[in-house]
Parts: C-alpha cells; structure tokens; sequence
C-alpha cells in the first residue's frame, strides 16, 4: 500500500523555528525582529510551494501518495501570529492609535487658542517603583512635556473655549477633567466636554507635564490636534510621538524616537539614540542625532546636520541637505536639490534626485569608489573622477564603500576642504517668515499674569503664537 507523505510538515517545522529564533533575537537585542515577519511572511507560501515539488517529482518514482497538511499549517501559522500579538502588542496598538487619530481628525471641530482662557488647579500623579511606562494622549491641544526638579508627575492644564459666550465657555471649560492611572503604567488623557451647534466642537486642552529627572519610562505621547514638544528627557528604552495635525519638537532626549506627524514641521536636537520620523506635509530641521536617522515626508525640505549613524531621508517634494554624512547615507527626492557633504566616507550612500541638481562634497583621501550618471545636465568635479556619456566614475583607495549616485539635472562631486567644512559649520539655516528662532530657554504654555490664579478664567493668549485671539463675547 502507498505510503502517504504529508506535505508541509517541512514548512510548518521551519516556521516553527524561524519564530523561535526571531523571539530569541527580539528579546536578546529589543529590536522589534518580530516585525520581519510582517515583511517576509510570503516566503511561507515559497517554501510550501518547493516542498511540493520536490515530493511530486519523488512520488513519480517512489510509491507514496501526497497529502497536503492543511492541519499542521494553520497550527503553525496560529501560533506564530499569537506570538506576534503578544510580543509586538504596542506596534499594533501604534497603527490602531494612527487609525483611531485619523478618524477623531476628520469626524470633529476644534477650537482654537481664543476666546475665553480657563487653567485649572494643577494635578500631581504619583509614580511607584514599578512605574516604567508614560501614555499621553491629547485630543485638541498642545502638549509640553520635560524633565525637572519633582518628585512625581506634575500636570498643568489650560482650556481654552471659543465661539461662544464667557459664561458658557466657563462652565465648559470647569467640566474638563484629566484622568490619569497610577501603577506599572500610568495614562494620562483629559476628558471633555463637546459644544456647539454639532455638539462636536472640542475644547482646546493644553497641558504642561513636569517629570521626575531621576526616573526613566518608555514613553508614548499622542494628540489629534496641536503641537508637541519634549525636552530634556532620558526615556527607559524608547520614546513614540504623534499629532495628528501639528508640529513636533523634540530636544535633548534619550532613548530610541518615533515621531509623526499628519501635516506639521519637526525639529529634532540632541537626540541619542536613532530616529524614525515621517510627516506627510512639513520640513525636517535635525541636528546632532548619535544613532541611525530615518526622516521622510511627501512635501517638504529635509535638513540633517551632525548625524553619528546610518542616514535614510526622502522626500517626494523638496530639498535636501545633509551634512556630516560618515556612514551609510540614502538620500532621494522626486523634485529638488540634494547636498551632500562629508569629511570621511564610513558607508555606502545613494544619492537620487529626479529633478534638481546634486552637489556632493566629498574627502579626497578614502576608500570608496564613485558611479553616477544624468541624463539632463552638465557633470563637474575637481577629483580625479572620469567623466564621460553622461556618466562619472572613480576609486579611492581600497574602494570598501560604493557612492551611486543618478539624477537628471547637474551633478558636481567637488572636494570637501578643511574651509568648506569650517565655513559650512559657522552657517545657520534662517528662520522662515514669522518663525523665530529656538533658545535654551524651557518651553512652558504661557506665564500666568500675577493676579491669574487657578481655576480663574482670562481672555488672554496662552501662547505668543497666539496673539491673535479674540475675546470671548
């Protein structure tokens, strides 16, 4: 009698053991490898498919008939997608937030820093030994969050309710509760009251947190409407940040950062740790970032100085600039100008603009060799590259690393001299129109004037950028 062969065992076993060792190396390094699956879960089916084949072609000569092992597949696939849900529970928590701010986004009103200005009594969290996990969640309002001199977490918060009378607007604005927990993960989220017409209009809640400098927590900050900016803060192992519409600040943190933004610019100063930051509409200003950097955006300029690790930045509407570009670099936009400088090639870069020009600064003395071509435009370089068809090439030293670069507009490779570099260091990228520049100085929600006590409510802006309130009627 035929001997009966199972196909898929083979597959459900390396399954099996593939997600053994990416558990095993998600919980050695904390580097999110689970996440690969999400990307390579198609090669099941490839290996499946070629265990098939293999046993067909055998069953040819051989007598044993083939089964498929739908049973021990979907055991496998089970597990590993249970696997997955237990151990990457905050990335899918992270989508569903993105999904559930979207929805929040578009479904209702908010009201801007005018009208009628209310700060209620400040709010102290106590925080356990245990504590090692911070949630922020912001629905209309900006949020201020940094390290100072406390022993527990300090709460501020400040409505602001326009468009309709002061009485109104008071009673509001004194409904306004921020609910927090207390334990291993503290959350904090104010609870508002909905107004208008609609009765879908939302209070503006801005709210000032105060941490303990001496204590560290994995962070996660998010608002579906307002900017949010953090400072001066060492995070246990991770920070995530989110608005839904509105920009991002981000200065002398700690600790690995995910940052994004529907419609907002960022700022990203000090960093130590890597970076993975998008925006769909907004500039990149990222300066001294000691880890990897991600920054990508759909319209918008990207500019990275001092990066101390791999550099990955794209944008399909705007410019380019990056400066200090020692390792690994990519860099692409779909339409403009790309600079790229560096004073030591430590990496492979690929370098891509489909409309602009491309100006790459580049040591004369290294290992690495240079290939690039346009097909519009002229080719220029002072080091000793070949230039011809369009195409431009060259080794320097052992070549370890390779720059491939392609564009269609000019493309200059020049030598990154000792002044270039130092002249380079001494500029500063100007302010736009009605932007100021950033100081030392610790951001706070406004300064209370001396005869605005809490709980009393006031007329005026809670922030400069605000002048322009009006009063409520």
């Amino acid at each position: 009698m035929p001997t009966k062969i199972r196909v898929g065992r083979i597959t459900a076993s390396l399954l099996w053991l593939a997600v053994g060792i990416l558990v095993f190396l998600d919980q050695w390094t904390g580097g999110g490898q689970l996440l690969w699956l999400l990307t390579w879960w198609p090669v099941i089916l490839v290996v499946w498919g070629i265990e098939y084949i293999i046993f067909y072609l055998l069953s040819r000569r051989r007598l044993f008939r083939l089964r498929m092992d739908i049973k021990g597949m979907l055991i496998a696939l089970l597990a590993a997608v249970s696997i997955f849900l237990v151990t990457e529970q905050n990335q899918y928590l992270y989508l569903w937030s993105r999904v559930s701010l979207d929805l929040t986004a578009a479904s209702a009103e908010f009201s801007e820093a005018s009208g009628t200005r209310t700060e209620l009594d400040s709010l102290t969290v106590p925080i356990t030994e245990e504590t090692d996990e911070l949630n922020v969640e912001g629905i209309n309002g900006d949020l201020i969050i940094h390290s100072g001199s406390v022993d527990q977490i300090q709460i501020r918060p400040v409505v602001w309710v326009d468009e309709v009378e002061r009485e109104e607007a008071k009673k509001i604005a004194l409904s306004t509760k921020i609910n927090f927990t207390e334990g291993q993960d503290i959350d904090i989220r104010p609870e508002t009251t909905s107004y208008g017409e609609s009765s879908n209009r939302q209070p503006r809640v801005n709210m000032e947190i105060t941490l303990p400098a001496s204590r560290h927590f994995d962070i996660n900050v998010q608002t579906t409407n307002g900017k949010i900016t953090m400072s001066s803060i060492e995070a246990l192992r991770s920070i995530s940040v989110r608005s839904g519409n509105g920009g991002l600040v981000l200065r002398d943190l700690l600790g690995d950062v995910k940052a994004q933004t529907t419609n907002g610019n960022m700022e990203l100063t000090s960093i130590l740790g890597n970076v993975n930051a998008e925006t769909n509409q907004g500039t990149f200003r990222a300066n001294d970032i000691s880890g990897a950097a991600r920054l990508y955006t759909q319209v918008g300029d990207v500019s990275l100085t001092g990066g101390l690790g791999d550099i990955d930045v794209n944008t399909r509407n705007g410019n380019i600039f990056v400066d200090e570009a020692n390792f690994e670099t990519r860099a692409e936009t779909l339409n403009g100008n790309i600079e790229v400088r560096s004073v030591s090639i430590g990496g492979d870069w690929s370098i891509y603009s489909a409309v602009g020009v491309i100006n790459l600064y580049l040591p004369a003395a290294g290992n690495y060799e240079v290939s690039g071509s346009n097909s519009y435009g002229t080719i220029k370089t002072d080091l000793p590259l070949e230039i011809k068809n369009k195409a431009v090439s060259g080794t320097f030293g052992t070549a370890d690393h390779t720059i491939r670069v392609d564009g269609n507009g000019d493309l200059n490779i020049l030598h990154n001299t000792d002044s270039i570099i130092k002249d380079n260091d001494q500029q500063q990228i100007a302010p736009s129109a009605g932007e100021k520049e950033t100081t030392d100085t610790p951001d706070t929600l406004d300064t209370p004037a001396a005869d605005t006590p809490a709980g009393k409510t006031t007329t005026e802006p809670i922030l400069e950028s605000n002048s322009n309130s009006s009063t409520a009627k």
